[in-house]
Order: C-alpha cells, then sequence, then structure tokens
C-alpha cells in the first residue's frame, strides 16, 4: 500500500516540479515552441523520493514517473496525480530494485531509472512494461570499465539522446550514447 505524504511535503514537492516545468517550458525551447522537452525535478527527502517529468512539447500534458527507494517501485502517475501503474519489488529480477534513485524520460518516452545497490541502468517502456538492463557490480581495484557500476545514483537524458549516469563508487559520470 502506497502512504500518503506529508502536506507540508506534498506541497513542497507540487511548488518545485511546476516552477520546474513552467521555467523549463518557458526557456527551454529556444525558439521551437514545439521542440520536445524533458525536465527532470529531484525531490530528495529522508524517504528517497525522486520526480521525473514528462513534457511531450504541447505542454505538460504527459506523465510523471516517481522512483520511491524505500519501497523499491517506480509509479506512473496521470496528470492527475492518480497512479497509472506500479512495478518493482526489492530483487534482482527484470522489474525488481535495491533502491532506484535517478528516473529520468527519453524525447520516445522510454524510462530509465538508475537502480543504486543492482549496480545497473533498467529501461522500461512508457506503460512501464520492462525493455533491457544494463551493468554489473564494479570490482575494487580494478579499472571500472564501462558496464562496471558501483552504487549510480542519478541519471538524466541529453539534448542528443545520450544517457549520463553518476556512478558514485566510482567518482565518474558515465556517457551511453
Amino acid at each position: 500500500a502506497l502512504r500518503r505524504l506529508d502536506p507540508l511535503v506534498a506541497e513542497v514537492l507540487f511548488t518545485a516540479a511546476r516552477e520546474g516545468v513552467r521555467n523549463a517550458a518557458r526557456h527551454g525551447r529556444g525558439s521551437d515552441p514545439k521542440r520536445a522537452l524533458a525536465v527532470t525535478i529531484g525531490a530528495r527527502y529522508r524517504d528517497g523520493l525522486e520526480l521525473s517529468v514528462a513534457d511531450n512539447g504541447e505542454g505538460v500534458r504527459g506523465f510523471v514517473f516517481v522512483a520511491d527507494s524505500q519501497r523499491n517501485v517506480v509509479l506512473k502517475l496521470d496528470p492527475n496525480g492518480q497512479v497509472v501503474t506500479r512495478v518493482g519489488s526489492p530483487g534482482t529480477g527484470d522489474a525488481q530494485f535495491n533502491e532506484p534513485w535517478g528516473i529520468a524520460v527519453d524525447k520516445d518516452g522510454f524510462v530509465f531509472v538508475a537502480d543504486t545497490w543492482n549496480h545497473r541502468i533498467v529501461k522500461f517502456n512508457s506503460a512501464l512494461q520492462y525493455v533491457a538492463a544494463w551493468g554489473r557490480p564494479a570490482t575494487l581495484g580494478v579499472p571500472p570499465g564501462p558496464l562496471d557500476l558501483f552504487g549510480p545514483r542519478d541519471i538524466m537524458i541529453a539534448e542528443d539522446g545520450s544517457i549520463l549516469i553518476t556512478d558514485t563508487g566510482n567518482n565518474r559520470l558515465v556517457n551511453y550514447t
């Protein structure tokens, strides 16, 4: 069961999301108002909640995706804040997590989740159906390769479609093109 947010926390999250989307919509598209826009708004607090707002380029009519690291779930919320889809449970399977922290949505609607202590990135379609995952635990003392992750925490999609990951345990930023 999902618990209700404290009213003050909910108000802060709402205000941060609203202002972030407003500013991005006003300034993030340059001279092309139809250009697709993806806005990520971090709203971490003691329960490890982080939001990602998807915008299809015609105003925020899309959905909000929430990674809840304490409950090991990812939620898809409709524009009214109602849960449309919920995926996840503790574990290492395709749609299981061990503290998902970062979340991002690309221009095609794919949702990427930094599954921190499973040391991987998980990709879902916009309906939160599993598509793929990559990454493996890094070996201490050995220089990490591109798939060797140690606690990936944050994720963002660059304008060119590259996926940027903060690989905190390896003290690096990984760019997947």
